[in-house]
């Protein structure tokens, strides 16, 4: 089983629909709320790569009740509790898909793209921040561990996804800052706002 594999089966591992629903739902998203707050009227249309049960979504529709929000998952249990809190909301879809196979083949352009917490999981960061950056004018990257060290590593964490079935391994890369610094520079890519509120928030500009 290679690494996406892991990764698809550990996030899929919600023993009950009530897990997914509540999967963190009480984490601080004080980064998710910057996010708007800083670009204001810039953003219309947001994609959420790996949005889990679209827990961003009620902060992004309460700062513009207009804006287009697609969320996407590979895992079913969190697609199905992302499509309960969009609810009816027309302007707003949820894909299930991985996330390598929709950006590789999506014609869609959004004004902003959202990365919590995912790019640590990636088997390919060149990939994702590239097919974005061909797709979104901004990138947001919410990280626990921002791209500090020396030397890039891998290795396997356990994440605990209910009460009831304990924990679940997943696949954890840390970034080196030489590799983030090439890939910022390969994909024309500014930082142009950072903040820590408990996570790290990266907002990114694509330099035409």
């Amino acid at each position: 089983m290679n690494k996406t594999e892991v990764t698809k089966k550990s996030w899929s591992n919600f023993k009950t629909k009530d897990d997914a629903e509540k999967y963190l739902k009480d984490y601080p998203n004080h980064s998710a709320h910057q996010i708007l707050n800083f670009l204001d009227s810039n953003i219309n249309s947001i994609i959420d790569v790996a949005c889990g049960n679209a827990q961003l979504y009620p902060i992004f529709k309460k700062q513009n009740p207009n804006v287009c929000y697609t969320g996407l998952d590979f895992s079913e249990p969190l697609i199905e509790a992302a499509k309960k809190t969009i609810h009816n909301d027309e302007n707003s879809k949820i894909i299930f898909s991985d996330m390598y196979d929709y950006l590789t083949n999506t014609k869609e352009k959004y004004d902003l793209a959202v990365l919590s917490h995912i790019v640590e999981c990636c088997e390919s960061p060149d990939l994702i921040l590239g097919k974005l950056s061909s797709i979104s004018k901004y990138i947001a990257i919410r990280w626990y561990n921002p791209p500090t060290y020396e030397y890039d590593f891998s290795e396997i964490r356990m994440s605990p996804l209910s009460n009831d079935i304990g924990n679940s391994p997943y696949i954890r890369r840390e970034m080196s800052k030489d590799y983030y610094e090439h890939l910022l520079n390969k994909y024309n890519l500014n930082i142009i706002h950072t903040s820590s509120s408990p996570d790290v928030l990266h907002i990114l500009e694509v330099q035409k």
